[in-house]
């Protein structure tokens, strides 16, 4: 019934959208699944704070967070397209969902392609993903695409006690994402890949369905899954990342004056999301650590076993992503 409500709220935003846009007011209408603790809520309101400010008041921002509108990525990514809401933020896979010739967007899901937040972010603002982002746009038809910004990096951890190689965690049952490219990393580590819908991670984590789970930092911090998994090891074997999602009518109907000012704070609000992102990541892994989580760090030489019975896979599974994005990425990072 609350959905339902809210969903003619929109409805009627929406509307007052249009006619507003030959106005003094237009209004913008934002949504997420952040929770108010959560980081990208404060970058949603850095957003509307400067947008109403910069625009004297002429764009008038409403924001639903916490799943209040839209209880996916994908659902909220369709509303933007629809023009029910006017931005969002969703990763990659969302983009491959809603056409799988988009599949490009995977190349961030190999292990270990990726090492470090610099170079991740060298890549998403460089002319291979740009094409890539125009492409959806063209393919998708109702939306601008922004370059996406970090939320962490995926790390192991378990309840069974604390693991610094592979061998550590053979034969454990650890959760992934409906995935097949996860599911051949963890049976390459030797674990049994065990998927399991996010809603309902944290029962199976505390009913022992599973032994253990690969996540972001961010997202195993937010979600409390330190009250159930005791144990880490910090490897940063793949970035999870957002790209913002623009409804490009709502766009191209702005006055020029107003455009102008929407293009520089949205200049402001990546540099800003992406600032906010990393040093939240490191804040997730001192308050996990205070939490009662041992954390692991291997070697060079224990990362390495990580490393080394993964990256073939580069190569096996480069379809997931197209072998053209596979040869040119791995040119770009020297790997």
């Amino acid at each position: 019934m609350l959905k339902k409500c809210v969903v003619c709220v929109i409805a009627v935003l929406a509307a007052l959208t249009v006619r507003a846009a030959a106005g003094d007011e237009i209004r913008f209408i934002m949504t997420n699944q952040a929770p108010p603790e959560d980081v990208q809520h404060h970058s949603f309101v850095y957003l509307k704070d400067i947008l109403e400010e910069r625009s004297g008041g002429r764009i008038k921002v409403t924001y639903f967070n916490n799943s209040t509108m839209g209880s996916s990525n994908q659902e909220q990514t369709e509303m933007a397209m629809s023009g029910a809401v006017h931005f969002t933020t969703c990763p990659g896979f969302t983009f491959i969902s809603l056409d799988a010739s988009l599949k490009g967007f995977n190349i961030s899901d190999f292990p270990f392609l990726f090492r470090t937040n610099e170079e991740t972010l060298q890549f998403f603002d460089s002319e291979l993903i740009d094409n890539l982002r125009h492409m959806a746009e063209e393919r998708l038809e109702t939306i601008k695409i922004y370059p996406a910004f970090i939320m962490g990096w995926h790390n192991l951890y378990s309840s069974k006690g604390p693991f610094r190689v592979p061998a550590d965690i053979r034969g454990q049952k650890i959760r992934v994402s409906v995935n097949d490219l996860y599911v051949r990393v963890m049976e390459a580590w030797g674990c049994s890949a065990t998927p399991i819908n996010w809603t309902e991670v944290y029962t199976s984590l505390q009913q022992k369905v599973c032994d253990g789970l690969s996540t972001p930092t961010l997202l195993f911090y937010y979600q409390k899954f330190f009250e159930v998994q005791k144990y880490m090891c910090f490897i940063n074997y793949v970035p999870f990342s957002h790209y913002p999602v623009l409804n490009k009518r709502w766009y191209d109907r702005l006055p020029d004056d107003l455009k102008e000012i929407f293009d520089g704070c949205m200049a402001d609000y990546m540099v800003k999301t992406r600032e906010l992102h990393l040093h939240a990541e490191k804040e997730a892994f001192d308050k996990i650590r205070d939490a009662g989580v041992e954390i692991s760090i291997p070697t060079e030489e224990e990362l390495a076993l990580w490393r080394d019975v993964v990256v073939p896979l580069w190569e096996s599974k480069a379809d997931y992503c197209g072998p053209e994005i596979m040869k040119a990425t791995r040119e770009m990072l020297n790997r």
